[in-house]
């Protein structure tokens, strides 16, 4: 009986723990390859919405988090007249130009 539920505990505990590794891993790259300096304009997945970013290295790490491997949501950079009028942080349908 205790060696089925330890076996069973395993079980859950592995792939969580692999999950969180392979986020650790993505930020640490993330933030090891991005540009501090200017301001992005990124595209949320397949939408029309946009998101203005402080950096290249929010977008990463909005990226680690929002699919760490595990979903399709992402962003991807847009011209940045696209976030014209939009604040930081701010997900909106982006500008028509």
């Amino acid at each position: 009986m205790n060696a089925v539920l330890l076996i069973s505990l395993a079980l859950v505990l592995v792939p969580l723990a692999t999950s969180t590794t392979s986020l650790v891993r993505c930020r640490v790259r993330a933030l090891a390859n991005c540009d501090r300096t200017k301001k992005v304009c990124l595209r949320f997945s397949r939408t029309n919405l946009c998101e203005l970013f402080r950096n290249e290295c929010q977008q990463k790490l909005a990226n680690c988090n929002n699919n760490g491997g595990l979903t399709q949501a992402f962003y991807e950079k847009a011209n940045l007249k696209y976030c014209k009028g939009l604040s930081m942080n701010q997900r909106l349908p982006c500008a028509s130009i």
